[in-house]
């Protein structure tokens, strides 16, 4: 079972919304009939034993898997369209990236799997305090 603590925050519309999102992996069902609404600038803690859907929900969250059944939405609109979900960040526990491609190339790859342009070098470059050539 996932339990979703909320802290009061401020108003307006959820960041994150789930309406009885279910997540099937064949015939086993990762995560059942979840719903769930988040407040603007609450601080939320989502708990839940080992196994119990947490990261599959999230995943979910950031559009990296499709909900089997039930809705997604991030801030009023629906989390399938890659426009919806360009102010969420996701940092998975163990990131994965293409070894064999360059930063800037990892970084590009992504982009292009988000429906996003690619990154302008210049700007992470600075943002990772780099030279433009180490990406």
């Amino acid at each position: 079972m996932i339990e979703v603590v909320l802290v009061p925050g401020g108003s307006g519309p959820a960041p994150v919304e789930l309406s009885a999102v279910t997540k099937t992996f064949g015939a086993r069902t990762a995560v059942a009939d979840v719903s769930f609404a988040l407040t603007p600038g609450a601080v939320t803690g989502f708990l839940g034993p080992n196994g119990a859907g947490k990261t599959t929900t999230l995943r979910m969250i950031g559009g990296l898997i499709r909900p089997t059944a039930g809705r997604v939405s991030l801030f009023g609109r629906d989390a399938r369209v890659p426009a919806a979900r360009t102010t969420l960040g996701y940092m998975p526990a163990d990131p994965a990236f293409v070894l064999s491609l360059s930063g800037r190339q990892n970084l590009e790859l992504l982009a292009k799997l988000r429906g996003a342009a690619a990154p302008d070098s210049a700007v992470v470059a600075e943002a990772l305090e780099l030279p433009q050539a180490d990406l």
